[in-house]
């Protein structure tokens, strides 16, 4: 209940996509803009659920296993042992889009890194 009174410049984040600020001694919304909502295209990547206690989906490029914004070396190693021990299926290492992770996406990685 945002009825109770509150301090200038409090926030209430208890909801990260309806987080609440304090002016005047009201309460008021937080407007949240997050570039899925907008159909802003995540270019060469797909968007990623948000972390528990956040809002906005990330937008993560296709091949960045370990989400470092960066494609390299550590990426493949993370693909080629997601195929050795049969992980369960990553959308972001699945550079082909046929819902299956092998070898093929391993070379376009490859391909991508050295292009």
């Amino acid at each position: 209940d945002y009825s109770e009174d509150c301090m200038d410049g409090e926030i209430n984040n208890d909801n990260p996509c309806n987080p609440m600020e304090c002016f005047g001694g009201e309460w008021f919304e937080i407007v949240i803009d997050c570039a899925e909502w907008f159909g802003i295209p995540c270019e060469n990547g797909i968007y990623i659920p948000p972390e528990e206690d956040e809002c906005c989906s990330e937008c993560v490029l296709l091949g960045d296993v370990n989400i470092d914004t960066s494609l390299n070396v550590l990426d493949i190693v993370n693909i080629v042992d997601m195929i050795l021990i049969n992980s369960e299926y990553n959308p972001i290492a699945d550079l082909n889009s046929d819902f299956f992770i092998n070898i093929v996406d391993v070379v376009q990685l490859i391909n991508l890194i050295l292009n």
